[in-house]
């Protein structure tokens, strides 16, 4: 069960990180072609009908990616089309390129104050002894709860 918990965990932070990518690139003017979590052979598939963008769940959780059009430079009008990841100034091919780790520091400080409002305990920075076993090396040693 922790496995498929932690595969859980890992495949949303991926999905989060590029949808920084994702939301970036669209406030950038630039066109989001596919938006994919998980790897290798797509098991679901659709298309937006108001962006086009082709939004994918691939067969293996742990990884993702978005293809914005352009990021090749080898690809047909990457340096042509307005829309393209190429044709934009380097300031906001950068603000793309960051606001996926961007997005996990948001994801984090967010689960940190979740777990603080919902009660999570402060460590304390003494060691506390709850039971001693019976017969136990720590009962020979005359430690005491």
């Amino acid at each position: 069960m922790n496995i498929l918990i932690s595969i859980f965990a890992i495949g949303l932070l991926i999905a989060l990180h590029e949808l920084g990518h994702m939301w970036a690139a669209r406030a950038m003017g630039m066109r989001v072609e596919r938006y994919s979590i998980g790897l290798l052979h797509a098991i679901a598939r659709w298309t937006s009908k108001r962006s086009g963008t082709v939004y994918q769940l691939g067969i293996l959780p742990l990884g993702g990616f978005v293809q914005i059009k352009g990021m090749n430079p080898e690809e047909e009008g990457a340096y042509t089309d307005p829309d393209s990841y190429m044709h934009k100034p380097a300031w906001r091919r950068f603000i793309v390129l960051a606001c996926g780790p961007v997005a996990n520091l948001v994801t984090a400080y967010v689960l940190l104050v979740g777990l603080y409002v919902a009660g999570l305990e402060e460590p304390t920075a003494a060691a506390r002894i709850g039971t001693i076993v019976k017969d136990s090396p720590a009962e020979q040693a005359g430690l005491q709860p």
